[in-house]
């Protein structure tokens, strides 16, 4: 089974709904089981999921929230309508990003793999042991919050370091990087320079999409972060292919 919602990574803070409901655009929203309300709801998002809402409507009979999401894997945006009823009856809840989640909010009856993707490559050999050293960061602040993580650049530098005869191009270990993505639920890009330049995290983005495997990001914190910040889960994130 997949880690079908990547929303599930993120731990959402539940905020009060705005004072005007005309200032409900561009809010966001988390509704725990789409599928008990809209059993009908086959082009809805997956329970749990956090949607953005773009207008509110009356259809003659109720108002209704037209709501957008973008699917995890393919990175394609939808669309969809659930009833403005559900906040009042508790069905949805107006929520703000607020950092990584325990990994006990996931969904599934097993633990979550992650598959930990990233930028290596370059001519500069301490610029590629700086790129594993984040990667194994990354990794490390994963696991603290109960997450499982598969990251091939922290075993595969280690590998090249002391095998200097051995190759460290992607080619060398991508049947080995392809298979391990394949037995996790989620990959997730950490955000480095040379990110968009790197064949092995295009491989793995592509190779996800083709298994419906979704998609995630996180970056080092920006200028505002907290002082004790390593790391910050990207929300709703663009995707360069």
């Amino acid at each position: 089974m997949r880690l079908c919602n990547p929303d599930c990574l993120i731990d959402w803070k539940p905020v009060q709904p705005p004072k005007y409901k005309k200032d409900y655009e561009g809010k966001l929203l988390r509704i725990p089981t789409f599928s008990r309300y809209r059993p009908d709801g086959a082009d809805l998002p997956p329970d749990g999921a956090v949607v953005c809402i773009e207008r509110r409507c009356n259809n003659g009979s109720q108002f209704e929230m037209q709501v957008s999401w973008r699917c995890p894997a393919c990175d394609h945006p939808h669309t969809g309508y659930v009833p403005e009823a559900w906040i009042a009856e508790d069905k949805a809840q107006f929520v703000e990003p607020s950092g990584l989640a325990d990994a006990t909010c996931a969904i599934g009856d097993h633990p979550a793999v992650l598959y930990l993707a990233t930028s290596y490559s370059h001519p500069d050999a301490a610029k590629r042991a700086a790129r594993a050293n984040l990667a194994s960061q990354c990794s490390a602040w994963f696991m603290r919050r109960g997450w499982c993580v598969i990251s091939p650049l922290s075993m595969g530098h280690a590998i090249a370091v002391e095998g200097a005869e051995l190759p460290s191009d992607f080619a060398a270990y991508q049947e080995v990087c392809l298979r391990m993505l394949e037995a996790s639920d989620a990959l997730v890009v950490l955000l480095l320079d040379g990110i968009r330049e790197s064949v092995g995290v295009a491989a793995g983005i592509d190779h996800a999409r083709k298994l419906g495997i979704p998609l995630n990001q996180v970056k080092l914190p920006g200028p505002d972060a907290s002082g004790d910040a390593q790391f910050e889960l990207v929300h709703n994130p663009r995707w360069w292919r």
